[in-house]
């Protein structure tokens, strides 16, 4: 494994301009993926160490070795999510294990981690504290809430939280009873701070907050679900397709406690006037709240609600996993065709001939009479003995896709013929009419095919009469 650079930079600039291995850009980018879908907060260090705790990190992570007083059920979790989500970090582990100092290149592999651990927040607020200030992209106007007035700088943060009049009262904490003026213009001197198990009215839905009833509407805020797809999916209006393929990579199908709990801590700092998220404030306090009251088994019910909610209202219905109820019922078009169909050919009579009897197709020059069922000229039909007849007492099953309808059966009728005499040439010897020569055959069909050149149809009928004349001369 290529070693990394191990110079420690003081400036900001000097960090951003540092170049990363390609090693540790892997490790970075796993750092904010544990940001992003799994922990706000941790040590990846304090998990990897876990190494020297388990007996098999490829078959088992979680199994415990026997007589160690070291390991963490947690830290061995985390452990196996960042194993299973980042394929190198094993033989990464390994080689480090093996170096002469196994703590200081386990740390080495940490130190990247936890960056990247870092920039997830800070580029996550960045990006949201720009998405408020334009108001996430709603046309001004348009905004349910109004515009903010004044607006909000992203240069700097003096007008923002308690000292601008529209997020004064989206930042007040809940409290009853209700925060007096007062005890806001103390919140708003230097040095005091809110406990962090304080929440907000922007975390509700409405932005209102019924004091009888703290459930209803909770988590479900418009800024905070504005602000998760932003975080996630990088626009509040439609999701972009770069971060639905991130998001379909890490298996983040639906909505979890986890990522509410976070994107409800960067708001929290991003609607504030604090200069960063981990300096005064205590945000860690904030996240582990909201986590721990989202998956305590009396909160069981609420939270089980709310991701169901979460999923339906927010999370994109093309990337999730669960199956959308149809509002129109089952069955499609096709189905629905061809039970129309039965339907229309079950209300039909039907003419069954007598038992023992042969159809055949025939054309009539006349139209059928009402008593009389017009023959299909399709359909030739012989039963026989091992063959149950037709019978008015004894029908037979019909298939409802064979099932045709009248204007069908009317559309599929030939057109009606004139009735043509018949071109038959007898023996002069026996006065019989044997079966036609080849030679006669293939005048008589030429003659039906090609109408005679001098007139068109009269001239075939022309030579149908001069050959009718001739063979009766020759019979007669």
């Amino acid at each position: 494994m290529p070693q990394p650079d191990l110079r420690v930079e003081t400036t900001k600039t000097a960090k951003r301009e540092r170049k990363r291995e390609a090693h540790e850009t892997t490790l970075a980018s796993l750092g904010r993926n544990l940001g992003h879908f799994y922990q706000m907060y941790g040590s990846s260090k304090a998990a990897l160490l876990q190494l020297f705790e388990v007996d098999d990190l490829e078959s088992d992570p979680l199994e415990r070795r026997l007589g160690s007083s070291n390991f963490d059920p947690q830290l061995a979790t985390l452990l196996k999510w960042m194993l299973s989500t980042c394929p190198s970090l094993a033989p990464m582990m390994e080689e480090a294990a093996a170096d002469r100092d196994p703590g200081a290149a386990l740390n080495r592999l940490a130190r990247p981690i936890d960056q990247g651990w870092s920039e997830a927040r800070n580029t996550d607020t960045g990006t949201l504290k720009n998405a408020v200030a334009a108001n996430f992209g709603i046309e001004p106007g348009a905004d349910e809430f109004g515009d903010w007035t004044p607006r909000l700088t992203v240069t700097g943060k003096d007008n923002w939280g308690l000292n601008h009049p529209q997020l004064s009262v989206l930042m007040t904490p809940v409290h009853d009873p209700p925060m007096t003026d007062e005890d806001i213009a103390k919140l708003r001197q230097p040095g005091c701070l809110v406990p962090c198990d304080k929440w907000y009215p922007w975390m509700w839905e409405g932005r209102n907050v019924d004091l009888a009833d703290l459930e209803l509407g909770l988590l479900k805020g418009d800024i905070l679900t504005k602000a998760w797809l932003i975080t996630y999916f990088g626009s509040a209006l439609k999701p972009k397709h770069h971060r639905i393929i991130a998001v379909k990579e890490m298996g983040f199908s639906r909505t979890t406690t986890h990522s509410i709990a976070y994107v409800a801590t960067l708001m929290r700092f991003v609607l504030s006037n604090e200069r960063r998220i981990d300096d005064g404030f205590d945000s860690s306090g904030f996240y582990c709240e909201l986590l721990r009251f989202l998956e305590h088994p009396d909160q069981a019910e609420f939270t089980s609600g709310l991701l169901d909610w979460w999923d339906k209202n927010v999370f994109p219905s093309s990337i999730g996993d669960r199956q959308n109820t149809s509002v129109i019922g089952e069955g499609g078009t096709w189905a629905l065709l061809k039970k129309k169909r039965a339907e229309k050919g079950a209300q039909r009579p039907r003419y069954l001939p007598p038992a023992g009897t042969t159809v055949h197709a025939t054309v009539s020059s006349h139209s059928p009479t009402p008593d009389t069922p017009p023959a299909s000229p399709s359909h030739h039909q012989s039963y026989g003995p091992n063959q149950p007849p037709i019978h008015p007492s004894n029908p037979a099953p019909i298939d409802d896709d064979s099932v045709e309808s009248e204007d069908d059966d009317v559309a599929r009728q030939p057109p009606k013929k004139r009735k043509v005499p018949s071109l038959r040439v007898q023996s002069e010897e026996e006065g019989e009419a044997p079966a036609q020569s080849s030679k006669a055959s293939k005048s008589t069909a030429a003659l039906k095919k090609q109408p005679s050149r001098r007139g068109g149809a009269n001239g075939a009928n022309q030579g149908a009469r001069s050959t009718r004349s001739r063979t009766g001369n020759d019979g007669s």
